[in-house]
C-alpha cells in the first residue's frame, strides 16, 4: 500500500537511502558541509528531552568520521553545526537548515 505524501515531486536534492527508510522528502537544495569546527547545539529549553539523541548522534558521528565533536547549549547553531530541538510547528520531525 503507497500513502501519498504532501509534495507529489520533489524538486530538490535526492531521497537519501538510511535505515528507517525516510518516509517523505523534500530535499531542498544547497549542501551541508561539516568541517573541524561543527558542533552539536542542544536548544536548552530541551535538553532534558535530548540528552540521549545528543550522546547517541555524538558516539554515531565519531564512529563514522573518527573525530570527536563539541555538544553545546544554545539556540543559534553556527554555519556547519547540527542543531537539534523539539516543537517545530512544521509537523517534520527531522528538519536540516543549511545556514
Amino acid at each position: 500500500m503507497e500513502v501519498p505524501g504532501k509534495k507529489s515531486i520533489s524538486e530538490g536534492n535526492e531521497k537519501p537511502v538510511v535505515i528507517p527508510e525516510v518516509a517523505e522528502w523534500d530535499g531542498g537544495n544547497g549542501e551541508f558541509t561539516v568541517t573541524d569546527i561543527s558542533r552539536i547545539v542542544i536548544n536548552p529549553a530541551y535538553d532534558a528531552a535530548l540528552s540521549f539523541m545528543e550522546a547517541e548522534f555524538k558516539a554515531d558521528y565519531q564512529d563514522i568520521t573518527g573525530r570527536e565533536i563539541e555538544i553545546v547549549s544554545g539556540t543559534e547553531p553556527g554555519t556547519h553545526d547540527f542543531y537539534f530541538t523539539l516543537g517545530s510547528s512544521d509537523q517534520r520531525r527531522y528538519v536540516l537548515h543549511k545556514g
